[in-house]
């Protein structure tokens, strides 16, 4: 069957047009800087260093653009990225890749159990997710979002304990401190002001310790030329 000429123009003009109003789009942001925003979201229990690094090292070279963090857990995160209440997200991969976005691996960071020194517990030199099940495993997340990270680390990571919500770092380190349960971190590190009254001990899973891989994601179709040198600049960091 024969194409029309101009049906056949319109559908391969069709993608050009569009490559070619983005490209517009971002060179007026490039030009009016103090216009072009970044709005990025972090997940909420992330306790490394990187992401303040790249935010120093891209404010340093773009100070007139507004950079925008938030703060959510995995399920928040990708809402938001979904709906393009933020542009991009660095967060732990859950699901598969989609071909929808730009899909970024930044690193697998190993899991620790943080545990009050006091605790019998505490002298192991790993600990797996049977031998914990009796203290229940402190999660931080936000109001409403309790069950879905429950089921993660049910479903997902098996762990058949109690859980108890904390809403910040912070607020789950003191529940720590009170032997009230144990927390999951990312890094076997502690600052001087704990390190006598709290272990970080490597959480097993089957043969191996407990990992996250984050990454940073962001809708094909939103790529600019901002969002792209944040990203960039993350993964420099966490290099």
């Amino acid at each position: 069957m024969k194409i029309p000429a101009g049906e056949y123009f319109n559908r391969k003009s069709e993608p050009l047009l569009s490559a070619f109003d983005k490209m517009v789009k971002e060179t007026q942001a490039i030009e009016h800087q103090d216009a072009a925003c970044v709005r990025v979201g972090i997940l909420r229990d992330y306790t490394g260093n990187e992401v303040q690094l790249a935010v120093a090292a891209f404010s340093e070279k773009y100070p007139d653009v507004e950079l925008s963090i938030r703060r959510g857990n995995h399920e928040e995160i990708y809402r938001w990225l979904h709906a393009e209440e933020v542009d991009m997200a660095m967060s732990d991969q859950r699901r598969a890749f989609s071909q929808n976005y730009i899909n970024t691996s930044l690193i697998r960071r190993p899991v620790y159990v943080e545990i009050a020194a006091r605790n019998p517990l505490s002298g192991a030199e790993r600990l797996t997710g049977s031998e914990l099940q009796d203290l229940p495993m402190i999660l931080v997340t936000a109001p409403g979002e309790e069950e879905t990270e429950k089921a993660y680390y049910r479903e997902i990571i098996g762990f058949a304990g109690d859980f108890l919500i904390a809403e910040s770092l912070e607020q789950g380190r003191l529940m720590v401190l009170r032997d009230r349960g144990f927390m999951p971190v990312e890094s076997a590190e502690m600052g001087e002001t704990f390190e006598t009254a709290v272990r970080r001990i490597p959480f097993m899973i089957g043969d191996g310790q407990m990992t996250k891989h984050y990454c940073v994601f962001y809708k094909n179709d939103n790529a600019g030329y901002y969002i792209e040198e944040f990203a960039d600049m993350l993964k420099v960091q966490f290099l």
